[in-house]
C-alpha cells in the first residue's frame, strides 16, 4: 500500500509517498486447541452408560474470552490405534450448552475388557489447525448374576415302556431343565 501526502504551503506544493504492507491474520489459523481430561466410563455389559465433557475450547477463546470464535468442532471417538469403534459415540448434549456426551452401549462378551480409546477433535472452519487427541478409557466389566432371579422351566414328563435284555435295547433321550427367558428380563 502507498500513502501520498500531498502538502501545500505557500507557493510550493510537495507530495512525499510512504509504502508499507498491511497483512490481515486471522488468530484461529494458528489457534491451539486446549487438552482436557476425560473420566473413565466403567459400566456392565449390556448396561448403556455415558460421561460428560465440557467443549474443548482453543487458545483463542481463552485470550480473547470469546466463545466459539474459530467455529464448530468436529469429534469422533476411535481405538488408539484408529480403528473405527461403533458402540462407543459422541454427541452434543441436548439442552446443555457447550457439554458433550460419551456414550458406551456394549452388547457383546467381546465388549467385557478394557478398552484404550481416543477423542479426536478438529476445527471444522480451519482444517489446517493441528487437531487435539485426547486419550480416556472405557472399561466394560462382566455383570454380577443374580442367579437367584433365573427361573427354570422343567422339561415334559418322559416315559419308555421297555423288556429286560431286549435286543436292540431301548434308548431315551432325557431332556433338560431350561432357563425361563422371562425371568432374565425382570430387574430387581
Amino acid at each position: 500500500m502507498t500513502l501520498t501526502n500531498t502538502i501545500t504551503y505557500g507557493d510550493g506544493t510537495w507530495a512525499p509517498t510512504y509504502s508499507f504492507d498491511i497483512t490481515v491474520v486471522d488468530p484461529c489459523d494458528s489457534t491451539i486447541l486446549q487438552s482436557q481430561s476425560i473420566t473413565t466410563l466403567t459400566t456392565d455389559n449390556g448396561v448403556p452408560s455415558s460421561v460428560d465433557f465440557s467443549d474443548i475450547l482453543d487458545s483463542q477463546e481463552v485470550t480473547r474470552g470469546q466463545s466459539a470464535l474459530c467455529g464448530p468442532r468436529a469429534y469422533v471417538i476411535k481405538y488408539l490405534n484408529d480403528d473405527p469403534i461403533t458402540w462407543v459415540t459422541v454427541a452434543e448434549k441436548a439442552g446443555v450448552a457447550d457439554t458433550w456426551t460419551i456414550s458406551a452401549d456394549p452388547t457383546l462378551d467381546a465388549h467385557e475388557t478394557t478398552h484404550s480409546l481416543k477423542l479426536i477433535v478438529t476445527l471444522t472452519l480451519y482444517p489446517g489447525v493441528t487437531g487435539l487427541s485426547i486419550p480416556f478409557t472405557v472399561n466394560i466389566v462382566t455383570p454380577a448374576c443374580e442367579c437367584n432371579r433365573v427361573l427354570w422351566d422343567a422339561p415334559s414328563v418322559q416315559t419308555l415302556a421297555t423288556t429286560v435284555k431286549k435286543t436292540p435295547a431301548d434308548t431315551l433321550t432325557i431332556s433338560h431343565g431350561t432357563v425361563n427367558a422371562a425371568s432374565l428380563l425382570t430387574t430387581p
